[in-house]
């Protein structure tokens, strides 16, 4: 059986304006929003000022993404079977359209999800298994530069921490 596989991972901030994902720079994607184009990421970091629908692949192994005016800031950590990662955020007319989500919900929510999309797909035979994990820290976020906040948070204690098996803002 083959197949490619997301952990759908929404992430609650205080404002999708104000949160800024870290770590994709100069990592090649497919824009959902035009087609599957394939683009390198050249901004230092991925805002969330409308519609954002991307599949980085080969995305690093940690992403941080920054919630400015809630204060927190989240690593998220994948396993080396999740080699990609979909970036996304449906803003105001997707979000209306989707039965499934709240016509607001897109202010403050933002989808990072380790995934195996881009890359191609893992293939697992009669008594295989196949298994990935991702790991999120929470940690509140440092006032001062972006750089003195990302330090503070690999150096933090853990404040909360989730592992998932299955088998088969603004730059500042």
């Amino acid at each position: 059986m083959a197949f490619t596989t997301a952990m759908h991972t929404y992430l609650h901030v205080a404002s999708a304006t104000d949160a800024s994902l870290v770590g994709l720079k100069g990592v090649r994607y497919l824009d959902n929003l035009q087609a599957q184009k394939e683009v390198v990421d050249e901004a230092d970091c991925v805002e969330f000022k409308g519609e954002v629908d991307r599949a980085y692949i080969g995305a690093p192994s940690t992403l941080t993404l920054v919630d400015s005016t809630g204060g927190q800031v989240f690593e998220i950590k994948k396993h080396e079977n999740l080699p990609d990662a979909v970036v996304w955020n449906p803003w105001i007319e997707k979000a209306k359209g989707m039965a499934d989500f709240g016509d607001e919900e897109y202010k403050d929510m933002v989808c990072v999800e380790t995934a195996l999309a881009g890359s191609g797909a893992v293939t697992v035979g009669p008594g295989e298994s196949w298994e990935a994990s991702q790991t999120i820290l929470s940690t509140a976020r440092q006032h001062g530069s972006l750089a003195a906040t990302l330090a503070a948070a690999a150096a933090a204690k853990v404040t909360s921490k989730h592992q998932v098996f299955f088998h088969g803002g603004h730059c500042l």
